[in-house]
């Protein structure tokens, strides 16, 4: 579970047809009728988003679309606009280059062009997303890192129809824990299923038995549990002494785990079974550890914990997150049905059912402490054939 994944929903604001233009063709009976253009200083990522439209479009149709800088356009003919430019700016297709505005990407038709434009500021790569977007629409697919896994449809005419489509994240981090190294597989799914792979957002190491070592705090730990005593001060103080060492060295916002090990027990000692529910304890422990940090690091820190197994319920009795506390849940639903199925009353006495993770997902939105959902699917980790899946 070193890696982790965002479920993420892309809002389309609109996606209209443009009142009297007709599709913009791009190859006709194999032969290229497009050129594609970038501008005249084009950054590497809006170049390497053209050459990747280009190589698709090659796969797909045999035909080899020209691609040229602005300067370089003669002007006549139909064109692909790909990243920001001078010339799509002409056109009235301009995207702020912003990382606030985080991964904003267009795809507009004209008369006689098509516009594939993002914020591609910082780390972001809107104008690629733009580009696999429009892909995606013509019948490509990437479903996993090997090429085997990769869909390009073949024909002899591409034709792009009337599109106006502005899309935003509804998820500002999206990372899915599949990937083996930025090998080209894994960099057309990214821009594919729009990741960001942003690692420095969310960590979820399990990282408490580190931090609080037995051999270090042996006080701080129950007899053969798996956790250290969440209550005990000589626990709270160990994390908030790892915590001062990493925020002395190290520059910006720091992001620690504070997450458990796989474990079911955790310590029962009189003062935690005072507290409440183990994820009341999960809380009120990094509460402390935040507590002691602000004073001297306001706003440096994030502390962050998994929402799972034994704190997979929201705490009880109810407890708020202090700021720089943050939970992510691990959703262990029913991955076969979607969240609004109805289910029976016997379903819902179940292990994995929906109605038991709305009912977490609501309770731990109400610690205010919520930022994220890790959708964990464990079929069968010990089976060969699954791994390879």
């Amino acid at each position: 579970m070193k890696r982790h994944v965002l479920c993420f929903l892309w809002l389309t604001t609109c996606l209209l047809g443009t009142a009297g233009l007709a599709d913009v063709a791009l190859v006709r009976g194999g032969q290229a009728k497009a050129v594609i253009v970038t501008a005249k200083d084009a950054t590497s990522k809006a170049r390497e988003a053209a050459e990747d439209f280009r190589k698709v479009i090659t796969q797909m149709t045999g035909a080899n679309l020209p691609l040229v800088t602005e300067d370089q356009f003669a002007g006549s003919g139909a064109v692909v606009l790909i990243g920001p430019s001078a010339l799509a700016a002409k056109k009235g297709i301009v995207v702020k280059q912003d990382e606030e505005d985080h991964d904003h990407y267009v795809i507009k038709t004209g008369r006689n062009h098509v516009a594939l434009i993002g914020n591609d500021s910082g780390k972001l790569t809107g104008t690629a997303y733009a580009v696999y977007d429009l892909l995606q629409r013509l019948g490509c697919g990437w479903f996993g890192v090997d090429p085997k896994w990769a869909v390009i449809p073949k024909t002899s005419a591409v034709r792009i129809p009337r599109l106006k489509v502005d899309e935003r994240p509804a998820f500002y981090w999206r990372e899915l824990g599949v990937d083996k190294g930025f090998n080209a597989g894994e960099k057309a799914m990214g821009y594919a299923w729009r990741l960001d792979n942003n690692d420095d957002v969310f960590q979820v190491a399990h990282n408490l038995h580190a931090i609080v070592s037995k051999e270090k705090y042996p006080q701080a730990w129950v007899l053969e549990k798996a956790n250290p005593c969440l209550t005990d001060p000589v626990s709270i103080r160990a994390a908030v002494e790892y915590a001062r060492r990493r925020l002395d060295i190290e520059p910006g916002i720091v992001t620690i785990s504070l997450t458990s090990v796989d474990s079911e027990f955790f310590c029962d000692c009189p003062s935690c079974l005072k507290v409440g529910n183990v994820s009341t304890r999960m809380v009120q422990f990094a509460n402390a550890v935040a507590g002691e940090l602000e004073r001297d690091y306001p706003g440096r820190f994030r502390l962050n914990f998994l929402a799972y197994w034994v704190t997979h319920a929201p705490p009880d009795p109810m407890v708020r997150t202090e700021p720089g506390v943050r939970v992510m849940i691990v959703n262990e639903g029913d991955h076969l049905k979607p969240l609004e199925y109805p289910e029976t009353p016997e379903e819902a006495k179940t292990g994995r059912n929906n109605t038991r993770e709305l009912l977490a997902f609501a309770g731990w939105r109400r610690t205010g402490g919520l930022v994220g959902v890790y959708e964990w699917w464990i079929p069968s980790c010990g089976s060969p054939t699954w791994q390879s899946v």
